[in-house]
């Protein structure tokens, strides 16, 4: 709806349009993984751990408020697949650090972020909806993801890899 409504992209443009963040978020994901082991063998359990979110998400940030501001469709197109890219880095060093901290309880650990997740999503969807209808602007709610995403990016600071909850 965004690329579409917000955007004003023709519906015979949308399949590569909307295609195209997706395929940069599968590389990314696959990616975060790979860079942020090979990080930790470097740099030791939390700093190789936090260095991939915490750059995925800024540049995510970054990628999501130009895209906003930007007047062309296919920049903005591009900006928002590398947002997408940038962000998905983060998907598995959360899982990994997620199930490594919390040791016995993982299952009950990752159970509850993906709960998390899912209500997030869902108060998403709803929130940006009346964001929408309030301000009449579907660039606002890109904006306040991405102010999201740069305050996630610095929450990795507190995060150590290394400690287990017990």
């Amino acid at each position: 709806k965004y690329l579409q409504n917000g955007r004003g992209i023709a519906e015979n443009e949308l399949a590569w349009a909307a295609s195209f963040p997706f395929l940069l978020s599968a590389a990314g994901c696959m990616m975060g993984g790979s860079l942020s082991d090979a990080l930790v063998k470097r740099m030791g359990l939390n700093r190789g751990r936090r260095i991939v979110p915490m750059t995925g998400l800024l540049l995510s940030g970054i990628c999501m408020v130009l895209a906003a501001l930007i007047t062309n469709n296919f920049t903005a197109v591009i900006l928002l697949g590398f947002g997408l890219a940038c962000m998905d880095v983060t998907a598995p060093v959360a899982w990994t650090v997620a199930s490594g901290i919390s040791g016995k309880d993982s299952g009950t650990v990752t159970g509850a972020m993906n709960t998390a997740g899912i209500l997030g999503g869902t108060v998403t969807s709803v929130g940006i909806g009346y964001l929408i209808t309030i301000f009449h602007s579907y660039n606002l709610p890109v904006i306040v993801m991405a102010v999201f995403a740069i305050i996630s990016a610095c929450l990795w600071l507190w995060i150590k890899a290394d400690e287990k909850v017990e």
